[in-house]
């Protein structure tokens, strides 16, 4: 007894059956030959070759079944060639079943192709050419037969089979994360007959599918999966798509990032990787900014940067600041930040230049997926630097000067007289010396100056308050370019 593959395809030939059939018979009658419909007695035939859908091989044998208007089942088996004809088959729509046995281990999937309907003037399928023959004996109603309705009937070897890993990312700066539970479905196409029809516009929408077409696989907890027993075609048009069903992962719904799909075409026995299919997050709530507290544009040397946004951020989210210089060289300013909930928070590290324009970057990632990126423009305005007319460890312009030397003691002149006792902390916790006389500040170290950030508040004559912070960026004082136990950058011991 010959074992038979469980899966089907199904060949619809649509057309205007009938109608046509009648006029086609109708435009032959005239007044000397009367013809009336109900002596019109059509059958058809069907002729064509059964072929492996891989390699094009015709195969010997394939089993051909239909079943008449009585139900009986009635099967022949394909010539050498592969090549088949069923003759004289009653009018009607009608189901013929395809199927080959397993050779080799190989199991091939079973074919039904059905026809509906008799409209086939016309139609051409790979070279093979339908029309109507009309015969009448004597005494006989008219008879027309249907020929060559059928091209390759393809049998697909179910030897395909792929794998793959499918990963979820919220965004570019989260860590990719492998998808356990995941459902993978792949479903075999097949080239469109309509393109093979001959212009006939009876049959446009004539399609072929592979029953069944669709498999799936569930992910493994590392986001693995595979999938085999997939219907394998040597025409790169019959290709197999892959899909990945919308999950939920921690608290968000992940969706494929290609909607339409992956199409694999598959080869032969060889297993085919997809490698890592990427989800991405199903944003709700559009991630944008909301609120500021800089809408004026201008602010002081000492504002903090607090921007709002539509939905709760990523701790990764973070801001740069930066400015031009007077030789028109564009600087970053040494920023800190925070999340709080949809807030970030930008703090300068030290005090920004007055009457210079700064831009600020913030780049936004969504706890839930989603990211912005938001440009600001503002103006420094008064206080802060804006009160020291000079200092040794600033620049004309008041930006930092590079390369101060070690042990040299670093001054502010103000604008007006320093009363009370300055303030002063240097953040690398460095013991200092502080002394002011008139408007003079005098900080001095009491070893070697360290790359940091000097911290000054004070008040000038008339309680008139003053903050600003810069930066020290001392020399090498050891002249070395490398060393084991000490930092050339921060000029100090390495832990």
């Amino acid at each position: 007894m010959k074992r038979h593959g469980l899966f089907q395809k199904s060949l619809w030939l649509f057309g205007t059956a009938a109608v046509i059939s009648v006029i086609l018979i109708m435009s032959g009658c005239t007044n000397d030959n009367p013809i009336s419909t109900k002596d019109f007695e059509p059958t058809y035939s069907f002729t064509g070759y059964v072929i492996d859908g891989y390699s094009g091989k015709a195969l010997e044998g394939a089993d051909v079944t239909y079943y008449d208007d009585n139900g009986k089942s009635i099967t022949i088996t394909t010539r050498a060639d592969g090549g088949f004809t069923i003759a004289r088959i009653p009018y009607g729509n009608r189901s013929i079943h395809f199927s080959y046995p397993v050779e080799d281990g190989t199991i091939y999937a079973t074919s039904v192709v059905t026809i509906q309907g008799n409209d086939w003037e016309n139609f051409d399928l790979k070279g093979v050419t339908a029309g109507m023959d009309f015969t009448r004996g004597e005494n006989e109603p008219l008879r027309g037969a249907i020929r060559n309705v059928a091209g390759p009937i393809k049998l697909y070897p179910l030897t395909g089979s792929l794998s793959g890993r499918i990963v979820a990312q919220r965004h570019e700066r989260d860590a990719v994360a492998s998808v356990e539970g995941a459902v993978v479905r792949v479903r075999f196409g097949t080239a469109n007959l309509s393109d093979n029809q001959g212009g006939s516009a009876a049959l446009i929408g004539a399609n072929i599918e592979v029953g069944p077409s669709t498999f799936q696989a569930t992910t493994d907890k590392d986001g693995r999966f595979e999938i085999t027993g997939i219907p394998v075609s040597g025409d790169p048009d019959e290709t197999v798509n892959v899909r990945v069903v919308s999950v939920s992962r921690d608290g968000i719904d992940w969706q494929m990032q290609n909607p339409n799909g992956l199409d694999i075409e598959l080869v032969g026995e060889e297993s085919v990787g997809i490698g890592s299919v990427l989800m991405d997050p199903i944003v709700s709530i559009p991630l944008r900014e909301v609120d500021n507290n800089f809408k004026s544009g201008s602010v002081g040397a000492e504002h903090q940067f607090v921007i709002e946004f539509s939905d709760s951020l990523d701790d990764v989210s973070y801001g740069v600041l930066r400015y031009q210089d007077n030789l028109g060289t564009t600087r970053n300013s040494a920023v800190s930040f925070k999340v709080t909930g949809n807030s970030i928070t930008i703090t300068p590290s030290h005090s920004m230049l007055d009457e210079q324009l700064y831009t600020l970057t913030v780049y936004a990632y969504g706890l839930k997926g989603g990211a912005r990126v938001v440009d600001h423009s503002v103006t420094v305005a008064g206080g802060g630097l804006s009160e020291v007319t000079s200092s040794n460890i600033l620049t004309d312009a008041r930006g930092p000067i590079y390369n101060y030397p070690v042990n040299q003691p670093i001054s502010f002149e103000m604008s007006d007289t320093i009363v009370g006792t300055p303030s002063v902390r240097v953040s690398v916790d460095q013991d200092v010396i502080v002394s002011s006389s008139g408007e003079t500040l005098t900080i001095t170290p009491r070893s070697l100056w360290r790359s940091g950030t000097i911290d000054v508040s004070l008040s000038l004559r008339g309680n008139l308050p003053v903050r600003f912070s810069v930066p020290i960026n001392v020399e090498n004082p050891l002249g070395f370019i490398f060393s084991n136990i000490y930092s050339v950058t921060s000029n100090s011991p390495k832990n």
